[in-house]
């Protein structure tokens, strides 16, 4: 269960754009039914704009990333676009009903095991319900009560107790650390990434011979080394063009001192002034130069090698690569380059493989544990929903279909 307390903070501005013009009549009221109370429409909509729609176009962006950045860019296609067989939309709402199960469980279990808010979390919650006030009339045109809006915030605040209970340190359902580095093993990979974006069709064949030339060096000198080289040059490059420039203006000065014979004295001394003022920018250059701690080439290596590095969970490349690239980036060797096409991303990426340690599964390890326990945090939330005969109103959800509601705003 990842942290979602900066959720709240942006919600307004989605739901400004998404949910203008949608009231409540009593038959819409409630979404759900348990044995024990009811599920506000508003909790629902919540849901359904923050985790359904996140978990669903999340599965899109690794399995269909071409489709992903077609609905991004056209929410309104969600309605007529199949995905698995299912309409986007369907999905959506399928999530949102599993949110409402999780809802119900949570705050079941929370009360069962007599768990308790942090200090941090109560105030969160104390700034949310503030927030409401502060925008009320707006949540209340989109159909998102009071009740609603705390009720959502404060089961996001009980989940997150109730993972640290199961699975945190010393939590009765927590993975050993060996299940733990296996995960790790079998689901990321550590890579030393270099993009060459050509972003139009007719940039890619010179796009992807500037990819070769650097693969082609990676080989001879390796990634870091190669990537220092080309810093080198870049700078050699720069320092090349500032020399020329400088020459131009002297040149420039020297036209006009020559234009200007009657004035000789007064651009003799123009000219000792901009020597002194060269002379003090030498100095001071020097004097920085002498000051800073020069780099070891191990430090250097080591600096390139943390910003181009990157370990990344296999599923999130499929949102970039096509499959016969992943494979390709799955099946190379460690330290041996290759070069992958992404055509959803219009760039060639020359990657490189690299061996993972301890203190890269160290360095990520929270992210580890949710990724594995997140299945079964959440089978164990919708088990206890579901024994609370959890009863949806669908004619609440269906009136609150992503696409009436996207309907109801343009009108």
């Amino acid at each position: 269960m990842k942290n979602k307390g900066t959720v709240l903070a942006v919600l307004i501005l989605s739901l400004g754009t998404i949910f203008s013009s949608c009231q409540i009549s009593n038959s819409t009221q409630y979404a759900a039914t348990y044995s024990d109370g009811q599920i506000p429409t508003g909790v629902y909509v919540l849901y359904s704009l923050q985790e359904a729609s996140g978990k669903v176009f999340e599965e899109i962006s690794q399995t269909a990333p071409e489709l992903y950045m077609q609905i991004r860019n056209d929410n309104e296609i969600i309605d007529s676009t199949n995905f698995n067989g299912k309409l986007i939309e369907d999905l959506i709402v399928e999530r949102a009903k599993t949110e409402m199960q999780m809802h119900v469980g949570a705050n079941k279990l929370f009360e069962e095991l007599k768990l308790n808010l942090t200090d941090e979390q109560k105030e969160f919650l104390k700034q949310a319900e503030g927030y409401y006030e502060e925008n009320e009339d707006n949540f209340k045109v989109q159909g998102i009560s009071k009740e609603s809006y705390i009720s959502y915030a404060e089961n996001i605040q009980k989940r997150q107790v109730l993972f640290d209970y199961y699975y945190g340190e010393n939590g009765k359902n927590r993975p050993k650390d060996e299940e733990l580095k296996k995960y790790f093993a079998d689901n990321y990979l550590k890579l030393s990434i270099r993009p060459f974006r050509y972003g139009t069709d007719e940039n890619k064949e010179k796009s992807k011979e500037e990819a070769q030339k650097f693969l082609d060096s990676v080989k001879d000198n390796g990634f870091e080394e190669t990537w220092r080289l080309e810093e080198a040059e870049a700078k050699a490059k720069a320092l090349e063009e500032e020399r020329k420039a400088k020459e131009e203006e002297a040149a420039k000065k020297q036209a006009e001192k020559t234009a200007e014979g009657n004035k000789v004295e007064e651009a003799e001394k123009s000219d000792e002034s901009a020597e002194a003022e060269s002379s003090e920018a030498d100095a001071d250059e020097k004097s920085e130069k002498n000051t800073e701690k020069e780099e070891t080439p191990e430090e250097a290596r080591n600096r390139i090698k943390n910003l181009n590095t990157n370990i990344v969970e296999k599923l999130r490349l499929k949102s970039v690569f096509k499959q016969k690239e992943l494979d390709k980036i799955d099946n190379t060797n460690v330290g041996m380059p290759i070069l992958a096409d992404s055509v959803s991303n219009k760039a060639f990426f020359v990657i490189v493989k690299q061996q993972t340690d301890e203190q890269d599964f160290e360095n990520i390890k929270e992210e580890v544990l949710h990724e594995s326990c997140e299945r079964p945090f959440e089978k164990l939330l919708v088990a206890k929903g579901e024994s609370t005969n959890i009863k949806f109103n669908e004619t609440a959800i269906s009136e609150f279909r992503p696409s009436k509601v996207q309907k109801k705003k343009n009108n």
